[in-house]
């Protein structure tokens, strides 16, 4: 029994109701308020948190069933080494982590192409006096070719064989091609450039290797 209001009085208080975010409460009809700290139960998780959003908590009072949340932290990628593309001798690779949570992957750097591995040159179509060759070369890595021009070899005026030197088997092989016209001979062989290849052209050579002074081809 309780003095309240000017009379004897004994609180009959009702069940217990949230308050605030402190305290539960229970309510007497005379007015009176009996106030007591909620008693908040084990967590339970209803919004799990991912790399980047955040998560949320919720508590029950185990008096009054009142409720409370909490955020949870969001937990930042994992991120793991996920996936290299080497490079080639072209192209650029590329080396990609990937988050083992959520899946997010972004390429961390980038491998430099390794450019091509060529082996020697090759000649495929040899040179002549008449033509420029062809050479090759072959990537030992991925295969590719390439190819460039071999220069004719420019043979001095007089130099019929293909020797190197102007002299008197020049004159020799000149004047064998006149009798036989399937001997091999060099387009330099026609000294005196009057477009035909004769016997006048051997005597010239042969003159030459007693007179250097003596002009064969064009004039300079």
């Amino acid at each position: 029994m309780v003095w309240c209001a000017g009379f004897v009085h004994e609180h009959i208080f009702g069940s217990w109701s949230n308050y605030d975010s402190t305290y539960h409460a229970k309510y007497c009809d005379c007015g009176n308020i009996d106030k007591a700290v909620h008693i908040w139960d084990s967590d339970e998780i209803i919004t799990n948190p991912g790399c980047e959003g955040t998560g949320t908590r919720l508590y029950t009072c185990t008096t009054c069933g009142a409720t409370k949340t909490e955020s949870i932290a969001a937990l930042g990628h994992n991120y793991s080494l996920s996936n290299t593309i080497p490079a080639t001798c072209t192209e650029i690779g590329h080396i990609t982590i990937t988050c083992i949570r959520c899946g997010d992957s972004y390429v961390t750097s980038d491998i430099p192409a390794l450019g091509h591995t060529f082996g020697e040159w090759t000649a495929v179509t040899p040179a002549s006096y008449e033509a420029d060759g062809v050479e090759t070369r072959v990537c030992s890595v991925c295969g590719a070719s390439e190819s460039r021009a071999i220069p004719k070899p420019v043979a001095a005026w007089g130099d019929a064989n293909g020797d190197d030197e102007v002299d008197i088997l020049d004159a020799i092989h000149v004047a064998q091609y006149t009798i036989d016209e399937s001997i091999e001979l060099l387009p330099v062989a026609d000294v005196n450039r009057d477009d035909a290849i004769d016997i006048l052209d051997a005597i010239t050579i042969a003159q030459y290797t007693i007179d250097d002074s003596i002009r064969l081809g064009p004039a300079a």
